[in-house]
């Protein structure tokens, strides 16, 4: 923003991040929330703090890269399940090119779900989704995440029939090739 966070403003924004994430606080609530102790003078600031609420967000290209691949695989859904609020979302898909990934979403600020670890829901949600979406009931449901215990609730119940914990691309990709959602021959 060009300018030092006031000192009041980083436990605020700490304080605001689950409660916008979890769609307990809506966008024109988070920002009449925080203009004033952020010193946003008008709109330029007010959509220049949204660009840097945004910027902690970056690419991972070889996921970003596998999942495109899995994309091409016929009869396949990639819908991405993320904990993270609407600007967030936006700025992933509009600033960082990821649109064509978020075309199925279900985040956490949506009403109906919960974050995920706490349970099942959003990949519920996530699961009916696809369904629709495919015409019918999915054989495998994989979910990817870099905590284990963001799936734990989903494979206990069954809505996940596989997970993987993303640490490094070379072993997602092994997954995926295991699992046959990748064409081994196409990069």
């Amino acid at each position: 923003m060009g300018r030092p966070l006031p000192a009041a403003a980083a436990p605020l924004l700490e304080e605001l991040l689950h409660p916008f994430e979890g769609g307990e606080i809506n966008a024109t609530t988070f920002l009449n929330t925080v203009r004033e102790p952020l010193g946003l003078a008008n709109q330029a600031e007010e959509l220049a703090f949204r660009q840097a609420w945004g910027s902690i967000l970056w690419t991972l290209e070889e996921p970003i890269a596998l999942l495109r691949r899995v994309k091409q695989c016929p009869s396949t859904v990639v819908h991405v399940v993320t904990n993270t609020d609407p600007w967030r979302l936006a700025y992933a898909s509009e600033e960082l090119g990821m649109a064509d990934l978020f075309q199925q979403v279900t985040a956490s600020f949506e009403e109906g779900v919960t974050p995920k670890g706490k349970d099942s829901s959003m990949w519920k949600v996530a699961r009916q989704r696809a369904t629709a979406a495919l015409g019918c009931e999915p054989e495998l449901v994989l979910g990817i995440d870099d905590l284990p215990a963001n799936m734990a609730p989903a494979m206990a119940d069954g809505t996940l029939t596989h997970a993987h914990v993303f640490t490094e691309g070379q072993s997602l990709e092994r997954e995926l090739l295991r699992l046959q959602l990748i064409d081994p021959d196409r990069r």
